[in-house]
């Protein structure tokens, strides 16, 4: 528990504000470049730990990586998509977490039992690594170069300056800070649910392995190849049906749409 969600959580949350003072301040996908090369980076090191220490340390570090990527990602949809093709867009977006951590179980799963049946023993290094620091390395190995293609992304023009000039540093929090204040019966019940849907998302995905190991005797390897699928599939009909339920009641002038799409969460 400490390991998967307080060492992430500690800095992810912290972190979060200055990287968005960064996202105003510089360009967003080179933020997000440098965010995925970090995360990358540190989920590798994670693999290479030699002690509990290291690996909350390399944990926290991943952390404070992924947190760039949420004010940059928002703020470049934002401005890339009108107010009425924002919820597909969002849907999509959030697809990529969701159906990426049934994709990790999924190729977690494979990589799992490729290593604990020697397949890659030759490999170069690779071979040489734990069963466990092989499923942890790989992805980290991968990512390195995907950072790259976000210098392939097309940044859009930023609206708030089209509009008007953003004040900088603190003068900025303080005037979205009396923005909160202003509107707190919007954002007081939005910040109460969002620890919620934390806590029960990512228990869920951290101890359903465990237990489904523990009561049905599952491999992990087994676990993780029918586990992951059926995550991806589940998600994807939420997040697109709903985006485009909203995305059509914003076009019919419906103001509360994000509130009443929202609520399906109830049912």
């Amino acid at each position: 528990s400490f390991l998967l969600g307080v060492s992430f959580v500690l800095f992810y949350s912290t972190i979060s504000i200055p990287a968005g003072y960064l996202v105003d301040r510089f360009s967003r996908r080179g933020v997000i470049g440098w965010a995925v090369f970090a995360w990358s980076s540190m989920t590798i090191l994670c693999g290479l730990a030699k002690n509990y220490f290291q690996l909350f340390l390399f944990r926290a570090g991943i952390g404070v990586g992924e947190a760039a990527l949420q004010p940059a990602a928002y703020s470049m949809i934002r401005d890339a998509f009108p107010p009425d093709r924002r919820g597909r867009a969002f849907g999509i977006y959030h697809l990529g977490p969701m159906f990426g951590v049934g994709f990790s179980l999924f190729v977690g799963g494979w990589l799992l039992k490729l290593s604990e049946s020697g397949a890659v023993a030759g490999v170069p290094w690779l071979g040489t690594l734990s069963p466990w620091q092989f499923v942890i390395v790989v992805p980290g190995l991968v990512g390195l170069p995907l950072a790259a293609l976000m210098l392939s992304v097309r940044e859009p023009l930023r609206v708030t300056k089209q509009k008007s000039p953003v004040s900088g540093g603190w003068a900025a929090y303080r005037e979205a800070l009396a923005y909160v204040r202003q509107h707190w019966r919007i954002y007081l019940p939005l910040w109460g649910a969002a620890p919620l849907h934390a806590m029960a998302a990512s228990g869920f995905h951290a101890w359903a392995p465990t237990v489904i190991a523990r009561g049905w005797g599952m491999p992990l390897a087994g676990i993780g190849r029918t586990l992951g699928p059926l995550m991806m599939l589940s998600v994807m009909p939420g997040l697109l049906l709903l985006g485009l339920v909203m995305d059509r009641l914003s076009k019919r002038g419906r103001r509360a749409a994000p509130l009443e799409v929202a609520m399906t969460t109830v049912i």
